[in-house]
């Protein structure tokens, strides 16, 4: 079995809290950038008030990574085997929880900046992305090269 594989080893606890931490940070970044920069196609800055919401909607966040990524796979015992094959996982499941929280947010008339969302599945996306390749990468077993040295039929033997 390879390291980074257990489905209830220390790797899948580090995982998953990295994914949480991930997600936070992505949504507490994106409310930090419509406070603090101004974004193209925005009539202004967010006044800082409105971080209010996310001190009401982080659960959503919390909840959502988690179950966005269960569903797509990432935290059975089977990884990508490449590193494109899990970058575009990532991208759809990024997408499928954008949709998701435009769902709960506009649906039951939740009081939410449009641009903070946009920018949370930016974030999201790219953190995710590093994260997940940076696991992928502590994760591979380390290749072991073997030089036989010989002669005769033996070391003609493939």
């Amino acid at each position: 079995m390879r390291r980074g594989t257990s489905p209830n080893g220390p790797w899948a606890l580090l995982r998953a809290a990295g994914d949480l931490v991930v997600a936070l940070t992505a949504f507490w970044g994106a409310f930090q950038a419509r406070i603090l920069f101004p974004i193209p196609f925005t009539q202004g800055l967010l006044p800082a008030d409105r971080l209010q919401v996310f001190s009401s909607e982080w659960l959503v966040i919390t909840v959502s990574q988690p179950l966005m990524l269960y569903f797509f796979g990432f935290y059975d015992t089977h990884e990508p085997t490449s590193r494109p094959e899990l970058n575009r996982r990532l991208a759809t499941t990024c997408s499928f929880q954008l949709f998701l929280l435009m769902g709960y947010f506009f649906l039951w008339n939740r009081t939410f900046p449009r641009s903070v969302l946009v920018l949370f599945f930016l974030l999201n996306l790219l953190l995710l992305l590093g994260w997940r390749n940076l696991l992928l990468r502590l994760g591979r077993p380390l290749r072991r090269r073997l030089v036989i040295v010989g002669s005769g039929e033996a070391a003609l033997d493939r």
